[in-house]
């Protein structure tokens, strides 16, 4: 699988990486799996910051947000499905979260936001 901007994309459609995400094993003691839904600004972000750029290198999928990445990822060959973007993911995600099985922690752009998504988790 070939790079694009430094990132290893996942090949998987939004409906696998779901499925994936919810039936793969945890490896014992637990393990952070990050998904990483990359965007324009996340592409500037790796060539400018090294731990933003260490964070991508460790991320267990990374998926193509942005239709200005996906659409560059498809013609760089790196077999990107279409875009997966992170609001979709987590929108298919959060109904197949089981609280004793899955933690998840979400890294957002604005307090609002992170507010919003602890309510919805907290309501569910």
């Amino acid at each position: 699988m070939s790079r694009v901007f430094g990132i290893r994309f996942s090949t998987e459609d939004k409906d696998s990486l779901v499925a994936s995400v919810l039936q793969e094993d945890v490896p014992a003691g637990g393990g952070l799996r990050m998904v990483a839904t990359a965007n324009a600004d996340h592409v500037v972000n790796l060539l400018r910051n090294q731990h933003f750029r260490v964070a991508y290198r460790t991320a267990w999928a990374t998926t193509a947000d942005g239709a200005p990445v996906a659409l560059y990822a498809r013609w760089r060959g790196a077999g990107v499905p279409g875009r997966v973007p992170g609001r979709d993911l987590f929108a298919a995600l959060m109904p197949g979260l089981v609280t004793e099985r899955h933690r998840p922690f979400f890294v957002v752009s604005r307090d609002r936001t992170g507010e919003l998504l602890r309510q919805r988790l907290v309501d569910r």
